[in-house]
């Protein structure tokens, strides 16, 4: 696994300041370490009580101080609309990456309240101050392949075009955020960027497939756990990103695409589960039972085929995806291989942008 990777930027990018919502999670992590990478401020707004593990890098859990002069790392709720008018006021950025969200299907089911609120009052948020400050910041939100919802054969690749009709309360609280980020720009002018994402994945993910069958057979790998994983339905189809390609997208969105239109991030390739499961199976050369349709690990809901078109981020900001998912899976095995050998220290943590 390649630790360090130069990202595409322009070279004479002046310093800016970059306010991340969610930093402490997946997407929001890898965005701190390549804007610090970079060189950028970044104020990292990391949820009170979350685990910090992504940011090991450049945060001191212990001391709780920064390991970089560049990072300032507010713990906050994106619920506290006064916590984030102060952050906002006094950090004044020039862009905010949104990624803050409850973006799970089944807890959305389980308390739908606690979704729409962190999912839609989050994004209220972080919006009313940049409105009542009248700041020319550029705003990336994070919306979801999840606002399509039904779709059939004659819609793939899913174009931003496409009807939303979301299947969950997470899809309903990302069409509602998408649509108060578009709101925003179109009667107050704010600079917004909606950046639909499909199937992110990569070291550092959990909670989806790819992620828990790298743990799962990683831990058979080391020789602590049985050769036995409990799956759901593998006859799905996903759009599945790297995350290096998804940080190299919000970083082209934010210097190239147009204020107040959306963009699918995605790569335009599917990905079958039960091929994903097999690879990381192979690569890591072990024999394992696979029992399929296991018991709390079927959705309420669950399309079939998730496959996004790409062309309009393509041709707004020239993206396109560099990592297939073969070179994915074979980080995150390695990745959940030394996690797991080293005895699972809930400090444990890698970086693509910032060495050791």
């Amino acid at each position: 696994m390649v630790l360090y990777e130069a990202p595409t930027t322009i070279e004479h990018e002046p310093i800016m300041k970059v306010l991340i919502t969610g930093a402490g999670g997946f997407i929001g992590s890898h965005l701190v370490d390549f804007f610090l990478s970079e060189k950028h401020q970044v104020c990292a707004i990391v949820k009170p009580g979350a685990p910090t593990n992504n940011l090991n890098q450049v945060y001191d859990a212990r001391t709780g101080k920064a390991k970089m002069d560049s990072l300032d790392v507010k713990f906050l709720d994106v619920r506290d609309a006064t916590g984030m008018r102060d952050a906002i006021e006094s950090f004044r950025p020039d862009g905010i990456f949104h990624m803050a969200a409850q973006s799970y299907v089944k807890p959305s089911w389980e308390d739908p309240v606690t979704t729409m609120d962190v999912n839609v009052n989050g994004t209220i948020n972080v919006f009313e101050p940049v409105k009542a400050l009248e700041l020319d910041t550029r705003v990336i939100v994070a919306c979801s392949s999840a606002e399509y919802g039904t779709i059939t054969k004659d819609d793939i690749p899913i174009k931003e075009s496409l009807p939303l009709q979301p299947l969950h309360p997470y899809g309903i609280s990302k069409v509602a955020q998408d649509l108060l980020a578009r709101q925003y720009h179109l009667n107050f002018g704010i600079n917004t960027i909606r950046l639909r994402f499909f199937n992110q994945t990569g070291i550092r993910k959990v909670g989806d497939a790819c992620a828990d069958f790298a743990t799962k057979i990683a831990k058979i790998a080391v020789g602590k756990a049985d050769p036995v994983i409990n799956v759901g339905n593998l006859e799905t189809a996903r759009d599945i990103q790297d995350i290096r390609d998804c940080i190299s997208a919000c970083w082209k969105a934010f210097q190239g695409a147009k204020a107040g239109e959306v963009y699918n991030c995605c790569t335009g390739r599917s990905s079958h589960i039960r091929e994903v499961l097999e690879l990381l199976i192979d690569l890591a050369g072990i024999d394992v039972k696979v029992n399929e349709r296991s018991k709390g690990k079927l959705r309420f809901q669950d399309e079939l085929t998730i496959l996004g078109d790409g062309t309009k981020l393509r041709e707004a900001t020239g993206y396109s995806p560099r990592h297939d998912i073969h070179e994915t899976l074979e980080d995150m095995l390695e990745y959940w291989k030394e996690y797991h050998a080293s005895g699972e220290p809930s400090g444990y943590s890698k970086s693509y942008y910032i060495q050791p």
